[in-house]
C-alpha cells in the first residue's frame, strides 16, 4: 500500500495519526497483508480526508492506488476540484483537529482551481496545522513536502541525494537551486536502490524509486502547486529558479 510508505516516517515521530505503527506498516511494503496499516490511515487526521475527497470526486474506493498517488506524488485525479470542494473540505478538517479561525482565514484565498494534494495542504492550510504537532515553518515544509532525490553514493543505511529544497524569496516560494543531502533509507522499503536512480523522500527518509514519469509527474505537480500558493496568497507567481 503506497499509503505506508509515506506515512511511516511521520507517524513514527509522532506527528499524525495513532502512535508509532511503523511494524504494520513495514510488514504491509514487505508482504502486502495491509490489513493493521489500513485500519490505521482511517484515524490519520490530515491524510484520510484527503483520501476520501480525492476518492468521493472520481468515484473511487479511498484507497485506490491512484488515490494515495493523487494525494502524495500528483495525478490526474486532482483536475476538476472547485473552490466549493475546498472549502467543504476545510470544514471537514475543523473536525479533524484544524482551528477554525485558520480555516476562516484561508476561506476567502482558496483558488478557483485548488489542486488538493499534500503539498497543497503542507503550504497552504500549514504542515502542522490540524494537529498541532509541527511548527509551520520553512525547514518543517521542506522536511514534509515529498521531495525528488537523486542517488550520488549509498552509505551504511544512508543515500546521498542531489535535490531542490524548498525556499523562500521575497515573500514567495521557490524551489531552490539543487544540493546534496542526506536521507536514511531501508532494504525492506527501497530494495536494491542504487546510484543514478532517483527516489522520493518524506521526513529525511526515502520512500520508493521512481521511474522517469512518475518523477516528472511529482516535480510538474510541485511547480504548479507552488505557483497556485503563491498566486492564492497575493504574491508573485514565479516558476524561477534560484541563480547558483
Amino acid at each position: 500500500m503506497l499509503g505506508s510508505r509515506y506515512s511511516r516516517v511521520p507517524n513514527g515521530l509522532g506527528y499524525c495519526g495513532p502512535y508509532d505503527l511503523k511494524d504494520a506498516f513495514l510488514r504491509c511494503i514487505a508482504s502486502g497483508d495491509c490489513n493493521e496499516a489500513g485500519k490505521a490511515l482511517e484515524r490519520f487526521e490530515g491524510l484520510y480526508p484527503y483520501l476520501k475527497l480525492i476518492a468521493a470526486k472520481n468515484e473511487r474506493h479511498p484507497f485506490d492506488m491512484e488515490v494515495f498517488e493523487a494525494y502524495w506524488l500528483g495525478n490526474r485525479l486532482l483536475d476538476g476540484f472547485t473552490k466549493e470542494d475546498f472549502t467543504a473540505h476545510l470544514d471537514t478538517l475543523v473536525g479533524c483537529g484544524l482551528p477554525s479561525f485558520i480555516a476562516e482565514k484561508l476561506k476567502p484565498r482558496i483558488p478557483e482551481r485548488p489542486i488538493p494534494m499534500h503539498l497543497f495542504h503542507v503550504l497552504f492550510v500549514g504542515v502542522g496545522n490540524v494537529t498541532g504537532s509541527v511548527k509551520p515553518v520553512l525547514d518543517n515544509m521542506d522536511r514534509c513536502k515529498v521531495s525528488l532525490g537523486k542517488v550520488k553514493e549509498l552509505g551504511d543505511g544512508k543515500l546521498f541525494v542531489s535535490y531542490s529544497p524548498l525556499t523562500e524569496r521575497d515573500g514567495f516560494f521557490l524551489l531552490g537551486k539543487e544540493s546534496e543531502t542526506e536521507v536514511t533509507y531501508s532494504e525492506q522499503v527501497v530494495p536494491g536502490v542504487a546510484p543514478g536512480e532517483q527516489v522520493s523522500f518524506h521526513w529525511g527518509e526515502a520512500c520508493e524509486i521512481l521511474d522517469a514519469k512518475r518523477a516528472a509527474g511529482l516535480m510538474g505537480y510541485t511547480e504548479q502547486v507552488i505557483g497556485l500558493v503563491n498566486s492564492c496568497n497575493n504574491k508573485q507567481v514565479s516558476r524561477e529558479r534560484l541563480s547558483p
